[in-house]
């Protein structure tokens, strides 16, 4: 039996990998299947190519180029005059970013005190670092302690007072819940967190504030004896730092005053100057719009007028050095005034506290006898008037009803009655000051720039993202009522324009409350904006529910889940992961909007370039302002739309 060899053709072996064409990777395959990936695609990356190189190659001279250290617009003028390179005979255009790197800080912060712009700055960390363990997994888990804690800390941080304000808003927290425990043990889980909400609004509105008061107050009282001669100390070192600040401020203000004289005396000698530069100007364009045929001629002209125009450039007067000298003191002055400034208001507000320190004991005296004759004049009040609570309810028609006499005592009793608010407001003001353990208070009004535009946009987007889920819910609710209220908050709200809202907040809201409830307008815009960015959010969110297959809710049913369960733990989240693009898309709209706070004179970015527009030394700048604010918010918007996409793609279950 012969041996038959056989061969195989089975491999044993696999074949190492091998790279794949250079023509399908890295940049150039990108390229390939995103630019060129067929004619007509080549084409239009072609032309939109172009027409980018086109712009940047017009936009990008204009804002790279720009002059930064100029404090008018005049001199931003005067500097790019002189050291930007003449173009067909005239100046090439730049843009003045003086105005932005002056008015940085007032674009930022506003009107909000400069030796407390930390506070604003911690604060934004601390959000950062709050939302971090919501918005991204495995970080640790204790840092959703600081997510809540720092809806307390955050406001504190911002308005500032007592070191106990927190605290006993906080409180309003645990009280409701407490509350919500034991009517949820008697009355079942709706009745209790309705009967909880209720009992922490009725804490927040009506007792936290009365118990901060008096802790305050007691403080207070506890300092009075020794606080006299502690503002007395204070005064006079004041006035030792004072005489110090105006040795630094007035030399420089010398130097400024100079400068500013070798630059008007140089603008003076270069007038002639310009004059002769304008005229061959004049010429040289005259001479580009020949269209004779001895081009060696006009050639000829045109490099005889060239030359005297770079002469003349020549015999001009330095302004754009001497300004750029100017610019350095020009700071230092402001810096050093402004310190001035400060130090001169600190001294003046311990004065005028130890003024009503003095006077304090002398005032709660005067307090006390007005309080009496209040209640006197309230008890001699006759029938006739005893009901009304300010003249603006006696109107011609009743007035014709009742005797002058009762008016007239009416009348009395009211201006009392104001009296006596004003003088115990001046205590208490005075006390919540002396008693202050805590950050220096600073009031809404000063809040601006783009830190009132994120305050109003984070506010509202994370309380307008609960609101939306809950008026969603109800919308589908099978309750009746429920339903009805949430169809109907949402169908109004979602049909009226938001400036309409503000308008309400701002102007209208004062007419619905009882007299002498004070109302901050930022908190009124920022429940406005809170209402109006929900009902939105309720149709995005009510659209993922929509979505979902009605499997979902019998997958609920039967695993023996009840409703908050189910929604919870099933439906919601894959609503929620539904809804990403539109929720995103919301908080975007929302963010930009808070603009719109400047229709009722909130200064927002856009109100401080019209408040920097009105001042005589920025009139007429106009693309740098807005095209910063438009930059920032670009910032803002688009870290916002990758965050979405981010969430998307880690959320893709791929079925």
């Amino acid at each position: 039996m012969s041996n038959t060899s056989t061969q195989s053709y089975v491999r044993t072996e696999m074949l190492s990998e091998k790279a794949p064409p250079v023509s399908n990777i890295g940049i150039i395959g990108w390229m390939k299947e995103n630019l060129f990936s067929s004619p007509l695609n080549a084409l239009l990356s072609i032309v939109a190519i172009a027409l980018i190189v086109i712009l940047l190659s017009s936009t990008m001279p204009w804002i790279l180029g720009g002059v930064w250290n100029a404090s008018s617009l005049t001199e931003c003028r005067l500097v790019i005059q002189e050291t930007v390179a003449l173009v067909d005979g005239e100046s090439a255009s730049r843009a003045c970013w003086g105005v932005v790197h002056e008015r940085f800080w007032n674009l930022i912060y506003g009107f909000y005190p400069g030796d407390l712009y930390w506070r604003p700055n911690l604060a934004l960390v601390l959000l950062f670092a709050s939302i971090a363990p919501i918005l991204f997994n495995g970080l640790p888990k204790k840092m959703l302690i600081l997510s809540g804690a720092f809806i307390f800390i955050g406001p504190w941080l911002l308005w500032g007072g007592p070191v106990w304000t927190p605290i006993v808003a906080f409180l309003g927290f645990a009280i409701g819940f407490v509350v919500n425990k034991f009517a949820s043990k008697i009355f079942g889980s709706l009745i209790g967190i309705i009967v909880g909400v209720v009992v922490a609004f009725v804490w927040w509105l009506f007792l936290a504030g009365t118990v901060s008061q008096g802790i305050t107050h007691s403080i207070a009282a506890m300092r009075l004896p020794t606080l006299v001669e502690t503002l007395q100390t204070t005064i006079r070192n004041y006035e030792s730092e004072l005489e110090k600040l105006a040795a630094i401020r007035d030399p420089i203000a010398v130097q400024k005053k100079a400068i500013q004289a070798k630059i008007d005396a140089a603008i003076d000698a270069n007038a002639p100057v310009e004059a002769q530069l304008a005229k061959l100007r004049k010429q040289l364009e005259a001479l580009g719009k020949k269209t004779d045929d001895d081009v060696d001629q006009i050639v000829e002209q045109k490099k005889i007028i060239l030359d005297s125009i770079a002469a003349l450039m020549d015999k001009k007067e330095p302004v754009a050095a001497l300004i750029a000298e100017k610019m350095p003191i020009h700071l230092a002055l402001l810096d050093a005034s402004g310190n001035y400034n400060r130090m001169d208001e600190k001294r003046r507000d311990s004065e005028k506290r130890l003024e009503l320190v003095l006077a304090l004991e002398g005032n709660q005296a005067k307090v006390s006898d007005l309080a009496k004759s209040v209640s006197e004049q309230k008890a001699a009040l006759p029938a006739t008037v005893s009901s009304f609570g300010s003249m603006n309810e006696v109107t011609d028609e009743v007035a014709k009803t009742i005797p002058s006499e009762d008016i007239a005592l009416l009348k009395k009793y009211l201006n009392t009655k104001d009296k006596l608010i004003r003088e115990g407001g001046v205590i208490d003001r005075l006390y919540d000051d002396i008693g202050l353990v805590g950050l220096e208070p600073v009031q809404s009004r000063d809040f601006g720039g783009f830190m009132l535009a994120i305050l109003l946009g984070i506010t509202g987007i994370v309380l307008s993202f609960p609101l939306g889920i809950v008026l969603a819910l109800g919308r589908l609710s099978d309750l009746v009522i429920i339903k009805s209220i949430s169809v109907g908050f949402i169908e109004f709200i979602r049909g009226v324009p938001l400036i309409t809202l503000l308008f309400v907040a701002s102007a209208l809201l004062n007419f619905f409350l009882p007299k002498g409830t004070e109302f901050d307008i930022m908190l009124r815009v920022m429940i406005m904006i809170t209402i109006f960015a929900a009902a939105y959010m309720a149709e995005v969110i009510r659209g993922g529910l929509a979505a979902l297959p009605k499997g979902q809710y019998e997958a609920a049913d039967a695993l023996g889940l009840d409703y908050w369960q189910a929604q919870r733990l099933i439906i919601m989240p894959q609503a929620l992961k539904i809804s990403i693009p539109g929720i995103v898309s919301t908080f975007i709209g929302l963010f930009k909007d808070t603009t719109l706070v400047s229709v009722i004179a909130m200064s927002d970015p856009i109100q401080w370039v019209k408040y920097i527009q009105s001042k005589s030394e920025w009139n007429g700048v106009i693309w740098e302002l807005y095209g910063f604010v438009a930059f920032v918010f670009f910032l803002f918007c688009f870290s916002m739309s990758r965050y979405s996409m981010y969430l998307e793609r880690k959320l893709q279950t791929g079925h």
